[in-house]
């Protein structure tokens, strides 16, 4: 099947040839005709499907053929909510392409940026606002949900890493070497961690790029579009870069922390791998990380396959007790207990045990100690 058959007039179809765009997606073959009739519409498909030419082309058509034109200034005739600022401007570039034959007007806002310029733009009068609100208005949908001829995770090639958490850097440096990895997008599971990895890799002699909540909206933005321009070959994201961002062959996606929620796993490694091409996706995991890990594999029904070559393999296989403060007192002169007010604490391969001044000898084997009592601290 080809555009044409599905009714769509002249000006659109020359906009879609433009980008590229030859025979509809099965998500836009069956999403655009009860659009097209005014119905509402539930729809489900994977990512790098072409979900956003599935809404946005009935809806520069219908306001094109006049439904909804009111006299004087322009009004908001569509409202599009997206879940991030990225993918509200990602969406808005479309909405502009696809209606490049059009006299309709687009505009995006969203945080982060100063308010006065995009309250002008209002003001002159719009018809397509883009946005990341939150919302849904929707009557009696139909309703379309996408069974894709190939899973994600079956066309991308998965891997994991098992590495001590002091050595991802280390590890991440190793991989970087290889230049086959020329587009990387690592996630970091927090903001903090994500400058962090930016600035150790720079003392490797590798430039790379943060984008993450605490930066302003333009240095996400310049970020985001020096990496998809290849002027960056490494970027280094939270999970904002998770989801509907389309990054044109995204050669490697690497979970530098395995996220909290096995589904966002999805969600990243689907960054590469779009609209059908295949992409790779590697993992580190550490001992920590292991049950995050098997929540992943339950939910994909597979197991990663652990590359073991490499040299920072995973070495603490348990859990080190943290340090917290205890009251002080003037029969102890110690400030810090390693389990509070408990008094038994774990051994490395996880028995009860009674506390001892003894102190965990690394590096010989389970349940090595040594042989003096550990100093206390002054």
């Amino acid at each position: 099947m080809l555009f044409n058959e599905l009714n769509i007039i002249g000006p659109i179809q020359q906009a879609l040839i433009a980008q590229g765009y030859t025979e509809p997606t099965p998500i836009q073959m069956k999403a655009i005709p009860p659009l097209l009739e005014g119905l509402d519409l539930l729809g489900c498909a994977q990512t790098g499907t072409g979900k956003t030419a599935a809404f946005a082309v009935p809806i520069l058509q219908s306001l094109s053929l006049g439904q909804g034109v009111q006299k004087g200034k322009r009004q908001i005739k569509a409202l599009i909510l997206a879940p991030t600022r990225e993918l509200a401007i990602q969406i808005g570039d479309c909405f502009v392409a696809y209606g490049a034959n059009l006299t309709q007007r687009t505009l995006v806002i969203f945080g982060g940026v100063g308010q006065a310029p995009q309250t002008k733009e209002l003001d002159k009068g719009i018809d397509i606002l883009v946005s990341n609100l939150a919302g849904t208005i929707l009557k009696n949908p139909v309703k379309i949900e996408i069974t894709p001829a190939f899973a994600p995770i079956d066309i991308i090639d998965q891997e994991i890493y098992f590495v001590d958490k002091d050595n991802k850097t280390n590890l991440l440096v190793y991989l970087l070497k290889d230049l086959d990895y020329d587009s990387v997008l690592v996630f970091s599971k927090t903001k903090h961690g994500a400058d962090k990895i930016v600035k150790e890799l720079e003392k490797k002699g590798f430039d790379s790029v943060a984008i993450h909540g605490n930066k302003s909206q333009t240095n996400r933005q310049q970020a985001l579009s020096d990496f998809k321009e290849r002027k960056v070959r490494i970027l280094i994201a939270t999970d904002i870069a998770a989801r509907g961002l389309d990054i044109e062959e995204l050669s490697h996606v690497i979970n530098y922390n395995l996220p909290d929620v096995p589904e966002t796993y999805i969600h990243r490694i689907g960054r590469t791998g779009r609209a059908g091409l295949g992409g790779k996706a590697i993992s580190f995991c550490d001992f920590e990380e292991k049950s995050l890990l098997h929540d992943i594999q339950k939910l994909t029904g597979k197991t990663l396959p652990e590359i073991k070559d490499h040299p920072y393999p995973l070495i603490n296989n348990y859990i080190a007790p943290k340090e917290t403060r205890v009251s002080h007192s003037p029969s102890s002169r110690s400030r810090y207990s390693a389990s509070g007010s408990s008094a038994r604490s774990t051994s490395p391969d996880g028995r009860k045990t009674d506390k001892s001044p003894y102190t965990h000898k690394t590096g010989t084997g389970r349940g090595a100690y040594n042989s003096k009592p550990a100093s206390r601290s002054k």
